[in-house]
């Protein structure tokens, strides 16, 4: 009985249009985030930022240290993290692993991501 009740809710609930297609729903596939980075000055890789074709209403990207400490924030899509401790001072990250949590909002679509980063010197 339960299967049958809902069979006829998802046939009700498709014929009149609530249903959401692909196209209508946000994927993290709009956001690109590499995974590594190298600080090295060779003008390859030098710097990190989140790569988007969207221009997002609300845009959020946190970096953490080893110990969960945020080390550098941006609300602006298009900056780069170089290697600077911002919240702290301006001395630079060193080699490791780093996390990375990002979120972005265009009109009622939301994309959460979070992932890590391994800095190589």
């Amino acid at each position: 009985m339960k299967l049958f009740l809902s069979s006829i809710f998802l046939l009700l609930f498709n014929c009149i249009g609530l249903s959401q297609s692909e196209n209508d729903i946000m994927t993290s596939n709009t956001l690109f985030i590499p995974n590594a980075v190298t600080f090295d000055d060779d003008n390859i890789n030098d710097g990190w930022r989140v790569e988007s074709v969207v221009s997002w209403d609300e845009f959020n990207v946190l970096i953490f240290n080893q110990w969960g400490e945020c080390i550098w924030m941006s609300k602006d899509v298009e900056e780069w993290w170089v290697g600077e401790h911002r919240i702290e001072g301006t001395h630079y990250s060193s080699d490791g692993m780093y996390m990375y949590y990002v979120t972005a909002r265009k009109g009622f679509d939301y994309v959460e991501k979070k992932g890590t980063i391994y800095v190589i010197r």
